[in-house]
């Protein structure tokens, strides 16, 4: 009785292996893989997001060197002491918020750069490369890194 309840499982299972096991055998490149952090870097929005924000974290750095430095020159001061922590604590949430925003806003703007990509190059599978073990290897004619990057800054001065 278990087989029974899990065999729509099991061909879901078999179907989807063999459909994987299909694309990664044809001849014709149809399955390609992104490095995705380079992507992430190299797209152009992204530089254009971490510039804008460049000046929030230059300004929010320079307040706690300059509670550190009078820190240093009054070691026993207790207030002082309580404010560069709390600007420590302030820059950390400015930097992770500001971190978190770029990614936000640079991947809403690829997502459907890369969709458009892969359409336009009639590709059956984009896998996303990261080095963190989604792709170990790929042939270097498989890489279509740079070939996204280029499209994507393309798209993305194109609408500016």
């Amino acid at each position: 009785m278990n087989i029974k309840r899990n065999l729509p499982l099991i061909t879901i299972a078999l179907i989807l292996a063999g459909v994987i096991t299909y694309l990664f055998i044809k001849k014709d490149n149809k399955v390609v893989y992104i490095d995705t952090i380079k992507l992430f870097n190299d797209f152009k929005y992204t530089k254009e997001l971490e510039h804008s924000y460049e000046q929030t974290l230059v300004n929010s750095k320079n307040r706690y060197d300059s509670l550190a430095a009078l820190a240093k020159l009054h070691p026993g001061n207790m207030e002082l002491n309580t404010l560069l922590e709390q600007e420590g604590g302030r820059f950390s949430v400015v930097y992770e918020q500001i971190k978190e925003t770029i990614s936000k806003k640079s991947w809403e703007r690829l997502d459907p750069l890369i969709k458009e990509f892969g359409n336009t190059q009639d590709y059956e599978l984009l896998i996303g490369a990261n080095g963190m073990g989604t792709v170990l290897y790929g042939k270097e004619h498989t890489d279509k890194t740079q070939q996204l990057i280029d499209f994507v800054n393309k798209k993305y001065e194109q609408s500016n």
